[in-house]
């Protein structure tokens, strides 16, 4: 490694260049309450006390629980179940050496010990080889990286706050409508203040609801035809609210030996055993297994709406949950659900304004994944090459 770097480049050993301590052992009996962040094994504080045991400008390695996870602190802290690494003056910087650990976080949790409980002890970290460069160099380096992981936390932020308003929102548009476009109100036992022009339905009325099974797995008849067939799980991994495409499918045997219905689509997939909730809508027909309740819209309802409205009864589906091994909502409880509807035409339009909503989300999301790869490819240019380009 060392014959690839500068001449003025060193690859040394941590404990070389940083002060390595052991956290101080800690129980909740302890604790004063305080404004100090207690740092153990997790990656966020255990409690708040209120002294401290290590100065601001510190970087922590979790001992257990997330073991070799790497954090840096800028206030003070009470370091407990961790390891807290501080630079040598004259030597080396403490934020170039943060960002450097947390470049190679994965080359530090291979250096875990133990199979049940994973550790990491300060012994483990000592010989942690860093590539150091001047002491000028790794300051310039400190701050361009430091630039960049703030502007990082502004916009997970801004993701943060938009995300709570399009929930603030998602709950006003589904019980208050459209803001301005109604005058009058009626209370509805269980809804809450709605529009006096909506009607309060049963879900039962403005959809078909339908369930699914599994065809046997031992006949092999049954499975790898042209029928798409879906298990809760895919649900949870869509990037976005649309289904196009199954993991698995069945033949028209093994439709009718376990007496599937195929889902037209645009309908609501909706699952209602062991996780309860997850919603998507399909784009093309499918079947599904026995985790789900699935909606098919009638005339006068919108599928996009119903998608919304589903989504935020979540809770309420959890709640009405029962058994004892699975937790299951069945197919009378779905359909007795009380529904505020709205007419068909706000509908439409409460579930465009949602959808461009859960647009920006997706939007956001990128650009996170790419500031992201930006920070990762910018970390790897400064942390292993001059900043000359020598």
């Amino acid at each position: 490694m060392s014959n690839l770097l500068p001449s003025d480049w060193k690859v040394v050993r941590l404990e070389e260049v940083a002060e390595i301590q052991k956290g101080t052992s800690f129980t909740s009996k302890e604790l004063e309450p305080g404004d100090v962040p207690v740092i153990a094994g997790g990656r966020e504080p255990a409690y708040y006390h209120k002294y401290s045991n290590r100065p601001p400008n510190t970087i922590t390695v979790s001992a257990s629980g997330d073991a070799g996870y790497v954090s840096f602190h800028r206030e003070p802290i009470f370091a407990t179940d961790c390891t807290t690494v501080r630079s040598k003056p004259q030597v080396s910087v403490t934020n170039y050496i943060h960002h450097f650990l947390k470049y190679n976080q994965n080359k530090l949790y291979r250096l875990r010990t133990g199979s049940a409980l994973p550790h990491l002890y300060p012994r483990d970290i000592a010989g942690f080889q860093v590539i150091l460069p001047p002491l000028e160099e790794q300051i310039s380096i400190a701050d361009i990286l430091d630039s960049v992981e703030e502007k990082i936390e502004q916009t997970e932020n801004t993701i943060n706050k938009t995300e709570q308003l399009r929930d603030s929102l998602l709950h006003e548009l589904l019980t208050q409508g459209l803001p301005g476009y109604h005058k009058e109100w009626k209370k509805v036992s269980g809804l809450g203040s709605i529009p006096a022009s909506w009607q309060v339905v049963r879900l039962g009325d403005i959809v078909d609801v339908v369930g699914g099974s599994t065809p046997s797995r031992e006949c092999i008849e049954y499975w790898n035809g042209d029928i798409p067939w879906v298990v809760p799980s895919e649900l949870t991994e869509l990037p976005d609210q649309y289904l196009s495409s199954t993991n698995e499918s069945i033949t028209h045997k093994g439709l009718q030996s376990g007496g599937l219905k195929i889902i037209p689509a645009n309908s609501v997939l909706l699952t209602t055993r062991a996780t309860i909730g997850v919603v998507a809508i399909n784009l093309i027909p499918v079947t599904t297994n026995q985790g789900f309740q699935n909606l098919i819209p009638k005339n006068e309802t919108d599928v996009l709406w119903l998608y919304y409205y589903m989504k935020s009864k979540s809770s309420e589906l959890n709640r009405r949950a029962s058994g004892s091994t699975f937790k299951e909502v069945s197919r009378d409880n779905v359909r007795a659900l009380s529904v505020a509807y709205p007419s068909l035409y706000e509908q439409r339009k409460i579930s465009s304004f949602l959808d461009i909503l859960d647009m920006c989300k997706v939007y956001s999301r990128d650009v996170m994944n790419l500031t992201n790869l930006f920070q990762f490819s910018l970390m790897n240019r400064l942390l292993t090459k001059p900043m000359s380009g020598a």
